[in-house]
């Protein structure tokens, strides 16, 4: 959700540097007096998001439809923090510099028109990134944790050049101008931005939108899930599940 974050993992910058295990004892250490002691995501902070996603690339669609349950997910945050979990679908430009994005999150949101930014909780969201660094999050408002729930969400253009539509159960947004109109970067699934992190299993169900409007299956894709602490896997063309590992 955070715009130095989100498609990262495109450039495997995070396996650069230090060890990722090194790095998350060093963490550990700096902040143990103020963190609980047991991590169940670690290495995944505000700084360092960890990803459990699946991508279609290559082929144009004009949005991404998707389906998929209201998991348990609890970030541990509070209002001394910025912690947060995502289960969520994305629609990005070719080059990946600029995406509209909605799913659920819990913890930490900050939205247009609110008096104040949400530490915690359970919500619908949206968020955008214009080609011009312009990035805003939205919300759909607060939901009901329940696995048995099965929410719909929708990205497609508007009639207006480089304005998307965005569908929450039949709620619809639509975005500022973004600068771009068709996307051949979809990618689903979790984004985690705390070490204290937890969820059941997310199944999702996806669709490219072409360009008669019809739902297909997302043709080639690839995944990319940082295991641990993160889990998952597509059993099927456009289905992934994930979750993060208990």
């Amino acid at each position: 959700m955070i715009v130095t974050q989100y498609f990262k993992y495109a450039k495997n910058s995070r396996r650069n540097g230090l060890p990722a295990k090194l790095i998350w004892l060093i963490a550990l250490l700096l902040t143990s007096s103020v963190t609980p002691a047991f991590a169940d995501s670690p290495g995944c902070t505000t700084t360092n998001h960890c990803y459990s996603v699946i991508n279609s690339s290559g082929t144009t669609f004009y949005g991404v439809y998707g389906t998929w349950n209201r998991a348990d997910m609890d970030a541990s945050n509070d209002t001394s923090h910025t912690r947060f979990i995502t289960s969520e679908m994305w629609a990005a430009n070719s080059s990946r510099t600029a995406w509209v994005e909605t799913g659920l999150v819990a913890g930490y949101l900050n939205p247009q028109g609110a008096s104040a930014p949400h530490f915690t909780g359970y919500r619908a969201f949206y968020a955008r990134l214009t080609t011009s660094g312009s990035y805003a999050e939205y919300n759909f408002g607060t939901v009901v944790q329940d696995d048995t729930i099965t929410d719909e969400f929708q990205l497609s253009r508007s009639s207006t050049t480089n304005e998307w539509m965005v569908y929450f159960d039949g709620n619809l947004k639509v975005t500022t101008d973004v600068g771009f109109w068709s996307t051949s970067e979809i990618d689903a699934g979790g984004e985690v931005a705390t070490a204290y992190g937890t969820s059941n299993m997310f199944t999702m169900f996806l669709k490219g939108i072409n360009s008669s409007g019809q739902r297909v299956n997302l043709g080639t894709q690839t995944s990319y899930v940082e295991d641990p602490p993160l889990y998952g896997n597509s059993p099927s063309n456009s289905t992934w599940k994930w979750r993060i590992r208990p």
